[in-house]
């Protein structure tokens, strides 16, 4: 991974090409792609992308996380629709 690009836009489009995914298959393709980072920093950063409205994040089990990308670009249609 490229030390210039934000850990912020790295893990949005990460999550952009798989569209779905648990948060323990996200942090594992995040470490086989070689970047380091603790759980604390990456709960921290899908905080932030949930906040922005990139991601949604959702309780799979007591343990397990569902996160999904959100297409604004749908959604906004669908408003515009109603």
């Amino acid at each position: 991974m490229s030390k210039g690009i934000p850990l912020r836009n790295i893990i949005c489009e990460k999550i952009r090409q798989v569209k779905n995914t648990t948060d323990e298959d996200l942090y594992n393709m995040l470490v086989k792609s070689g970047l380091d980072i603790n759980e604390s920093r990456f709960n921290k950063v899908l905080m932030d992308l949930e906040i922005l409205g990139f991601i949604r994040v959702g309780w799979i089990t007591k343990d397990k996380r569902r996160i999904e990308y959100r297409d604004r670009d749908r959604e906004e249609q669908i408003d515009a629709e109603i």
